[in-house]
């Protein structure tokens, strides 16, 4: 959210990020890869997570795959 917001509207989102997961615990190990390139930091993730879709990724034969022929991708 950071990276496509405003600062103010980061601010809020903050604001309400914060009512609306109201405990959150991880270890400290919490999905580190082996090679260790990859880190969720618990101090920094919430555990909600979103998916902005991009007009960029439209034409993707993932995004066809997983959004058109996957039989669930009718409820998306």
């Amino acid at each position: 959210m950071q990276r496509v917001a405003t600062p103010g509207e980061y601010a809020g989102f903050e604001q309400q990020l914060s009512r609306t997961v109201i405990y959150k615990a991880a270890t400290a190990s919490f999905m580190v890869s082996q090679d260790d390139k990859f880190t969720i930091d618990p101090a920094r993730f919430s555990g909600l997570s979103s998916y902005i879709p991009l007009e960029t990724w439209k034409e993707t034969n993932a995004t066809r795959y997983f959004f058109v022929e996957l039989d669930w991708s009718g409820v998306y």
